[in-house]
């Protein structure tokens, strides 16, 4: 869910991230994929305890519905119960912590960046950093100059996913798939 640096303070969560390298790349047939710039992705989605984490730094009222109650009665995806009142409130993962988080919308992944950008920690402002949002629910926001944690664009994801960076590959060459490879992934 987040593109960016690494945290200085003691984070409540820690998000493990992998280089992206070789900036300039080109795009490729599709005209996707080309950045000009290195950055840092997610190893792995977002997860459950680490939304957990979020949520309790700074969802003791949650004006913006970072919780969504479909996190708990979605039997598909159930991993975060909140308990307690408005003012008051505090979240438990339900079951395997280590599955993504379902149920967050643009603006709470934003919001989610802002925390990670301005600290990661208890009371750590949501509303700016990264993003702009201001208790913004909806519309268009573009990424602050300067973010440090974002939520990354289809550029960078495409990079991500299909560029192959291993010299062998050739320079500019991308995958068939988004395993590095041209082959059919397997299920393993």
């Amino acid at each position: 869910m987040c593109s960016g640096g690494t945290l200085v303070a003691e984070p409540l969560v820690t998000v493990e991230m992998v280089p992206i390298g070789q900036p300039g790349n080109p795009a490729d047939s599709t005209g996707f994929g080309a950045v000009p710039y290195e950055f840092r992705l997610g190893k792995f989605e977002i997860k459950i305890d680490e939304y957990v984490g979020f949520l309790n730094a700074v969802a003791a009222s949650d004006p913006y519905a970072l919780f969504n109650p479909a996190m708990t009665t979605d039997l598909h995806v159930a991993g975060i119960a909140r308990a307690g009142e408005d003012g008051s409130y505090s979240y438990t993962v339900m079951g395997s912590g280590r599955r993504p988080v379902a149920y967050v919308s643009w603006f709470d992944a934003a919001r989610f960046c802002n925390w990670l950008h301005n600290g990661g920690e208890v009371g750590s402002d949501t509303e700016s950093g990264a993003y702009p949002v201001a208790g913004a629910r909806n519309g268009i926001v573009e990424k602050s100059v300067g973010a440090r944690w974002w939520i990354p664009t289809e550029n960078e994801w495409y990079k991500a996913a299909f560029y192959r960076s291993t010299p062998e590959a050739g320079a500019g060459a991308y995958s068939v798939y988004p395993t590095n490879a041209d082959e059919i992934p397997g299920n393993e």
